[in-house]
Parts: structure tokens; C-alpha cells; sequence
């Protein structure tokens, strides 16, 4: 084999419980393909029409522009930075009648800005709010032309303005941007010594064309249990309706058929549950005929659930309980002669590390959950054989348990 693979797939048990991630002293964050950021995103903006409208020497005037383009990142704790452009640029003067005029001989300058933003909930409603790079200055808007009644140098737009994040809390590729004048907290610009309002719709992709989105981060995740129960014991025997497979690079491949749970104790309210120790049973070795293989059984684990994305998902992340160094021990076993016949690998086959199962429908009190597990050898999470190389590591179940047998 050329990639090593750890494949443990189609494991069904039946486990009673239900995992809700809660959100208690929730930070903002963005996601991107439903993950919380740890560095930051890059992406491009543009839109169509941008009005800045306020009053100058007296005259109630609109800046339009035709033409937004930029960059923008996203970063941790719901940060972001962002750098526009807006040209394409025409000065008109909103008559007495309220009616725009075209001040032909005026021209504006193409406006460049950049600064930071942060993600913000106000109102039941998401907000970017956005201030220049050296605040409370955003940017500077230069008006010129020999015969323009209105020409002015550097005019400078101080403040911050709010836009609004339509269903920024669904992860899509695409997310509009809305600098929408009167909404609460909107804005709060100047230009020059007027007060000034700004109007735009922004497309915001990344450039890695990956779905993203924003959401308040739920910061703790715990078990809930049906009513009247505070604990539960795992099933001991769950269904597996296709065998577990267990190979990496140069090592034997183990299948197994059968599996039991030994002590599977998951508390109420709590984020973390203990399994003694879990059972492959029924194994054979796919690679060499020759070989016995003995029940496969892990140490004691911790089962740890976890928040995971902006929706109150969660994830389990499973290690030896107690387990120490950089590579814990899971499993370890030795294979056998069968019979008559001479076993050629006799090192002692040891699996470590720890793994995390993506649990899904988790957000309601089920009797049973689906979780699934996806590791890559480049994570080195976990470790296979006598020689610990790195494996993947695949697990699609389900699990659940039944109270009757739980008299705590």
C-alpha cells in the first residue's frame, strides 16, 4: 500500500442521548465551511451603484459611484480587515424639488480606503462596523475642475459606518454587504463638518471560492439526557452492519465483525462521558491468512463533546483517559499462529493517539446520533502498527442507549 488507512465503517450502535452544544459567553466568529477560523481569509468585494450623500458649501449633495472593487480578509474572534476603491465617480446636487443634477463639470476623484471591521449582533440583526485605518479619519474625497461651483481638496469622511449581514449566519459562497442608511446603529459619518450617510451593497466572496458565513461561536457543549435521567450506560453490543477495517502502510490488515462497549458512561449536563474499554471482536487478518487475531480492546477512553461551528454543532473528541506524551496508546495486540500454520508478523501491533467524531442531528433530544470520523495521515492524530506510522482513520455510525437498564 501507498496511503496508509485506518477504516473503521458502518459501526451502528444504539446509544439514548442527546449532545447540545450551548452558547454561554458565545463569541462572535466567522466560519468558513462550517469550521471557526484560527488565521486569516482573504476574499474580493465589488458592487454596483455606492451613494455618499451630505451637504457641501451648503448644498445638499450625492457622490455616486458606478464601480466598487477591493479586498477583504476574515480572521478569528470575528475580526476583519478590508481595502476598496470606489471610481466611476459623479457629484450631483439634489435640487429644491429633491430631484439629483448633474454637475458635469465637476470631477471626483477615484476614493481609496482601508481599515478594519468587526463582526457584531444588534437587534436581532448581524453587522460588520467598519473604521478607516487611522481613525476617526476613513478616507479623504478631493472634488476638482475649474468650473465647478463645488470643488474642494481633501475632504475628509470621518466616523464609522454599520452594514447590515443578511443570513450571514448560513454558510454560502457569496454574502452581500448592506450599508443601509436608519437602521439602529447604523452610521456615523461626517463629510468634512456635515453629517453624511452612505449607501452600498458589497458581493463578498473568497477567493478559495469556499462557503463561509458568521455566528456567535457557542463556547461549551454538554450532554443532555431524557428527563429523569441524570446518567446513562452505553448499549454493550451495538450493530455493525459492515465490518471494521484497521491497515495502514506495511502492516497487516485487520478486519473485524463484531464489537462491544464496556462501560460506556455518559453523565447529564455534563461534557464528557468514559468508556472502559471497547471490544473489536471476530477479527481476521485480510493480509496473511496464517495470522490469528485476538479480540482488539482499547484502554479506558474519554469521550469529550465540543462546539463545532455556528449552529450549535458539536464534535467528540475520543482519548485515552490518563493517557500521557504526544502518542497515547488506544489498542495494542499481537497476532498468532493459526493453528498449524506460522504467523509471519509477531512485533506487537499498537494503535495511538486520539480522533474526533463529527456528530450530526444533534440539535434535538434523539434516540439515536449520527457521527463520523475523518482523519488524514497528514494530521498525525493517529498512529498504526509496530513502527507507529501515520494513518487515516474513517468512522460512519450511529449510536443511542436504552434506559431500562440504567438505575442510577
Amino acid at each position: 500500500m501507498t496511503k496508509a488507512r485506518i477504516i473503521l465503517l458502518g459501526l451502528l450502535a444504539a446509544l439514548a442521548l442527546s449532545a447540545v452544544a450551548t452558547a454561554t459567553a458565545s463569541a462572535h466568529e466567522y466560519f468558513v465551511e462550517g469550521k471557526a477560523i484560527t488565521t486569516n481569509v482573504a476574499g474580493t468585494l465589488a458592487s454596483g451603484t455606492s451613494v455618499l450623500s451630505s451637504t457641501l458649501l451648503k448644498e445638499k449633495i450625492q457622490i455616486v459611484s458606478t464601480l466598487d472593487t477591493g479586498t477583504f480578509t476574515i480572521g478569528p474572534s470575528g475580526t476583519s480587515t478590508f481595502s476598496v476603491t470606489l471610481s466611476g465617480l459623479s457629484l450631483f446636487k439634489v435640487n429644491s424639488e429633491g430631484h439629483l443634477e448633474l454637475l458635469s463639470k465637476c470631477t471626483v476623484s477615484p476614493i481609496s480606503f482601508k481599515g478594519t471591521d468587526q463582526l457584531l449582533e444588534s437587534s436581532s440583526q448581524w453587522l460588520d462596523t467598519f473604521s478607516g485605518s487611522a481613525p476617526p479619519l476613513l478616507t479623504e474625497i478631493s472634488i476638482t475642475g475649474s468650473e465647478c461651483a463645488l470643488k474642494k481638496n481633501k475632504i475628509a469622511v470621518d466616523g464609522t459606518a454599520n452594514a447590515i449581514l443578511p443570513e450571514v449566519e448560513v454558510q454560502n459562497a457569496l454574502h452581500i454587504l448592506e450599508f443601509t442608511p436608519g437602521h439602529t446603529g447604523s452610521q456615523s459619518l461626517t463629510f468634512g463638518s456635515e453629517p453624511a450617510t452612505f449607501e452600498s451593497k458589497e458581493s463578498l466572496v473568497l477567493n478559495s471560492g469556499q462557503t463561509w458565513g458568521g455566528s456567535a461561536a457557542p463556547s461549551s457543549a454538554e450532554f443532555k439526557l431524557a428527563e429523569g435521567h441524570e446518567s446513562g450506560e452505553l448499549k454493550e453490543e451495538p450493530t455493525v452492519n459492515s465490518p471494521l477495517v484497521l491497515e495502514a502502510e506495511k502492516e497487516p490488515t485487520i478486519e473485524c465483525s463484531k464489537m462491544k462497549i464496556k462501560k460506556g458512561v455518559v453523565k447529564n449536563d455534563s461534557p464528557e462521558a468514559t468508556i472502559q474499554s471497547i471490544h473489536f471482536e471476530s477479527c481476521v487478518d485480510k493480509s496473511e491468512a496464517s495470522c490469528e487475531v485476538p479480540t482488539i480492546a482499547t484502554v479506558e477512553l474519554k469521550d469529550t463533546l465540543q462546539p463545532d461551528g455556528p449552529k450549535g454543532d458539536t464534535d467528540e473528541k475520543f482519548a485515552p483517559k490518563g493517557g500521557t506524551g504526544e502518542e497515547p496508546e488506544i489498542a495494542s495486540f499481537t497476532l498468532k499462529n493459526k493453528g498449524s500454520e506460522t504467523c509471519n508478523e509477531t512485533n506487537e501491533l499498537e494503535l495511538a493517539g486520539d480522533f474526533i467524531s463529527k456528530q450530526e442531528d444533534n440539535e434535538g433530544s434523539e434516540d439515536i446520533h449520527n457521527l463520523g470520523i475523518a482523519v488524514s495521515p497528514e494530521s498525525k492524530e493517529l498512529k498504526y502498527g509496530d513502527q507507529l506510522r501515520a494513518a487515516a482513520f474513517y468512522i460512519n455510525y450511529a449510536w443511542g442507549f436504552t434506559f431500562a437498564w440504567f438505575l442510577f
